[in-house]
């Protein structure tokens, strides 16, 4: 697994952007970079390559990569942010992909229109099927755009009807990733029902997947964003702080685990351990020539 990472050695909150923000509840980047140090210890310790962005001062939401771009297979599709405090990200990712790129064995880097907006991986949740992946695309929290939908299908080569958008109507999960996670190996679809509209519901109803609705406890503790990870066939979830027994017992009944990387911190801007992760490509991923 690749991964890249961007410190929070800046973060702070001089524009609430989500629910989560406060400007009076400041995050301690001290504690905050402490905090990351685990998380990016524990991708070290599973054998992950780890890449890493360096982070601008000017710049208070860098450390969330997930939202840099959506990368699958050999193709890079870069985010245009909604917010203006985050708008200048791009040029840094942009920039990093293009010095970076040859050593990923020339991945493509894509943008789309500047006038569509798109945030990257956290609105990005692939689903197994046995008629080839579905593509989730979140929408309808100001982040990303609907219209965004053809133009990633297009890009990656794939029909229209294999991405699906699913609109968010829940504030607090503003991003997909917040809302929804998909466990490959055991088939299993951990969701937040609550954060999306009666259609997105009966979507996911009808997915030939393992579902799990989460609490709003759990979903609140941001157990949704955790990052799964099988090492020597034993296989974890990675959440931010503790789940509910409730959750812990459901997720073991599939023999999966549950590890508590604390970024507590990183949560007071309305992010956690999977919003700190960009998955980049790795040459497994890619088609055969």
């Amino acid at each position: 697994m690749r991964v890249l990472m961007c410190p929070p050695d800046y973060i702070r909150i001089d524009e609430e952007i989500n629910d989560w923000m406060d400007r009076k509840n400041q995050p301690d980047p001290r504690v905050a970079r402490l905090q990351w140090q685990k998380l990016m210890e524990v991708y070290t310790h599973l054998g992950a390559e780890l890449w890493f962005i360096d982070p601008d001062p000017y710049l208070q939401d860098m450390c969330f990569a997930a939202n840099f771009a959506w990368c699958r297979g050999n193709k890079v599709i870069l985010a245009n942010f909604a917010h203006s405090v985050r708008m200048p990200e791009k040029q840094y990712v942009q920039l990093w992909f293009n010095r970076h790129r040859q050593k990923m064995l020339n991945v493509s880097v894509h943008e789309l229109p500047t006038h569509i907006r798109f945030e990257g991986q956290g609105d990005v949740v692939t689903v197994d099927t046995s008629d080839g992946p579905l593509v989730l695309m979140g929408y309808g929290q100001g982040r990303t755009d609907y219209e965004a939908a053809p133009y990633l299908a297009d890009i990656h080569n794939m029909p229209s009807d294999r991405i699906i958008p699913m609109r968010l109507v829940n504030s607090k999960f503003y991003h997909l990733d917040m809302a929804c996670n998909y466990i490959a190996p055991q088939n299993l679809f951990v969701y937040f029902p609550d954060a999306f509209d009666s259609a997105g519901k009966r979507i996911i109803e009808s997915f030939p997947v393992i579902r799990y609705a989460v609490s709003e406890e759990d979903a609140l503790r941001f157990t949704c964003n955790g990052v799964f990870m099988q090492d020597n066939n034993r296989k974890t979830i990675y959440v931010a702080t503790n789940p509910t027994d409730a959750f812990a017992s459901k997720l073991q009944e599939y023999d999966i685990f549950t590890y508590k990387v604390d970024v507590s911190e990183v949560g007071k801007n309305g992010g956690s351990a999977r919003c700190l992760t960009l998955f980049l490509p790795e040459e497994s991923t890619f088609p055969e020539k």
